[in-house]
Parts: structure tokens; C-alpha cells; sequence
């Protein structure tokens, strides 16, 4: 229960529970409880997945040089690779399902409260409302209180084994977390808005009428509008920016500023990404090297 929380109001916290979990699953793991647990194919394929992704990584650093700055990027894999021992510890440890759920909820309740406290006093300060933060970057607060959301409505159907009054809860949690992330103005977590919600709604297609699932479609659509047309929020004008800065990329050469904005840049980096993979499709230039290969072009 505490990631969700800790992640968005509490500076480091987060990096000391995942610890801990990661202790005692390898605890778990040698003291053969979790040995004891069948694994199913789903677990195979999870563990699978991410030994290859990280196998990969190493093995590209291996074969395209090995520098400081390599090994500094491959060094967020492990960061993947420990959900193994977190999950050996929920799996060991028979975390109830109630504390994942309820846990998410408090999160994502608490990104709302974190980030309408942030802007409001920014507002009392400075008398201008800034990007809402918690206790990390906007992008990456906007991001990560999406997330929580996603995940909170994941658990519909374990909430309507409670009851239908408990089904209103990840709806209120998700609206919340939106809530949080139009406030940090992060442009990036939006773009991941609509395939989240193509996701949801074929996730649930099976088990959700369609009735449901297009009321909670509108009331999402609504509450979107309600906040563009907020000028506050200041979403309106990140949007108008965003629109502003393709057309400009898209109709001017290289030189132009536009293609030094923050969308410029991406659209930059993606391009010379692209041309990079042509040049070198099969194992690539290695982690670290991009930025020398990118300033080539």
C-alpha cells in the first residue's frame, strides 16, 4: 500500500520499501517458500520476459563497447529486473489482494490532494498557477499518477465481488488520478490517454455492458472538456502549444526554432533514432552511444 503513496508525496521513501520487498523475496526464495508455490505459465512467461530483456541488454554493452555512460543506462534494467524479487516477496509473504487495491486508491486520491495543495499554494505565493509536481518532475508525476489510475481500474472486477457501491471507487479513483495528471500539465502521459481507455474497454468489453462502459467513456470525455475549457488548469494553452509546434515542425526547415522545442526535439531524436536503426539494424550502435551518432547527423 505504501508505493503508491510514498511515490508521489514522499521524496525517497519508495526507493527503501522496494528495497525491503527485494531483501525479503530473495529471503523468501531461499528459504524454498516460494519454492513450495507452483508456478503457473503466466509467471514463467513474466520471469521469461524480463531475463531475456535484461540478458539482451548486457549482452549489446558486451558487443558494442563498454563506457561509463552504458553502463550508467543499462543500469535502469535492474530496476526491471528486481520486480522479480518484489514478486517472490508478495508471492511468499500472501500479501492480501485488499492492500494492492485499497493501496492504489489512497495513491491515486492522494496525487488529486498533492497536486490541487501544490498549485494552490503556488497560487498564493506567486499569483500564478505552475505545473503540479508532488515531490518529483511533472512528467514524471503526471505520468506516474496515470498510471496509478490505469491500475486501479484494472481491479473493477475485484471490487464487484464487494459489492456495486465498491465498483464506484476505481471510477472515483481514476477521475482523480486524471485530475492529477492534467494538472501537471504533462503533455506526454495525455498522448497514452486514449490507448489506455482502447485498452479498458476491450479489457472489459466481456464482463461490462455496453451501456456502462459508454457512460464511463462519456463521463471521461466530459470531465476532459470541463478541463480544457478551465483556463486555470492552463491545459487549454498546452494543447494550443503542442498544436502550434507541429505545425511549425512540419512546415519549416531545421533552422527554425520550432525544432528545438519540446515536441521539435522528440520529433528530432525519433528521426536520427530511425536513421541510426537503418544504419546499424542488427545490434545497433550499444547503450550510451547515441548521443555521439546523433550529433553526426
Amino acid at each position: 500500500m505504501s508505493v503508491p503513496i510514498a511515490i508521489v508525496s514522499i521524496p525517497g521513501l519508495h526507493g527503501v520499501i522496494n528495497l525491503l520487498a527485494v531483501i525479503g523475496g530473495v529471503s523468501f526464495y531461499f528459504q524454498s517458500k516460494v519454492g513450495d508455490l507452483e508456478n503457473t505459465d503466466d509467471e514463467n512467461l513474466f520471469y521469461g520476459a524480463i531475463a531475456f530483456m535484461v540478458a539482451v541488454v548486457f549482452v549489446t554493452i558486451l558487443v558494442s563497447g563498454v563506457n561509463e555512460l552504458s553502463l550508467k543506462k543499462s543500469a535502469k534494467f535492474l530496476y526491471l529486473f528486481m520486480s522479480i524479487p518484489i514478486y517472490f516477496f508478495f508471492k511468499g509473504a500472501l500479501v492480501r489482494s485488499s492492500v494492492l487495491w485499497y493501496g492504489l486508491l489512497i495513491g491515486a486520491a492522494l496525487s488529486a490532494g498533492v497536486a490541487l495543495y501544490g498549485i494552490f499554494f503556488d497560487y498564493l505565493r506567486f499569483g500564478s498557477i505552475y505545473r503540479a509536481h508532488g515531490v518529483t518532475h511533472p512528467i514524471i508525476f503526471g505520468g506516474l499518477s496515470l498510471l496509478i489510475g490505469a491500475m486501479t481500474v484494472v481491479g473493477m472486477g475485484w471490487f464487484k465481488e464487494k459489492s456495486q457501491l465498491h465498483v464506484a471507487f476505481p471510477i472515483i479513483a481514476v477521475l482523480l488520478a486524471l485530475v492529477a495528471s492534467l494538472l501537471s500539465q504533462s503533455r506526454g502521459a495525455w498522448v497514452a490517454l486514449p490507448f489506455i481507455v482502447i485498452l479498458l474497454v476491450w479489457f472489459y468489453r466481456l464482463y461490462v455492458s455496453k451501456l456502462k462502459i459508454g457512460v464511463g467513456v462519456s463521463l471521461l470525455i466530459v470531465l476532459l472538456l470541463v478541463v480544457y475549457q478551465i483556463p486555470q488548469s492552463n491545459v487549454k494553452v498546452r494543447i494550443n502549444d503542442t498544436i502550434n509546434n507541429v505545425h511549425e515542425y512540419l512546415n519549416t526547415d531545421v533552422s527554425h526554432s520550432s525544432h528545438g522545442t519540446s515536441i521539435g526535439s522528440r520529433f528530432e531524436m525519433w528521426r536520427a533514432s530511425w536513421q541510426i536503426f537503418i544504419d546499424n539494424p542488427l545490434l545497433g550502435v550499444g547503450w550510451g552511444n547515441y548521443q555521439k551518432y546523433a550529433q553526426i547527423l
